[in-house]
């Protein structure tokens, strides 16, 4: 079955490599377009300087590998610039609101 994002139904393992109390977040933005916090948020508008700026000490430190799982796991549509997130949320109509505009 593939959901309204496209998106075929996520295997378990969809989040390995991603840190537990992110996956939650991401899971509602990739399923439903509802925009997490602002960590998440700046990462998804591929804003460097607020992603250090909202990070705490455990994001701050697996940096690298957040950014990498979503290089390499989260669909280019749903990520990577505001434009990218603004189109993202309003598939699900929703907006999303970027404290960096």
């Amino acid at each position: 079955m593939v959901s309204q994002s496209g998106l075929p139904g996520l295997p378990a393992n969809y989040f390995d490599g991603l840190r537990e109390p992110l996956r939650g977040g991401v899971q509602r933005w990739l399923e439903a377009g509802i925009q997490p916090g602002s960590f998440l948020s700046s990462v998804i508008a591929n804003d460097l300087k607020e992603s250090f700026r909202c990070a705490d000490d455990s994001n701050l430190a697996s940096m690298r590998e957040i950014v990498a799982w979503f290089y390499n796991k989260m669909p280019m549509p749903a990520w990577g610039s505001v434009a990218n997130a603004e189109k993202w949320a309003a598939r699900y109509g929703r907006k999303f609101d970027w404290i960096g505009k």
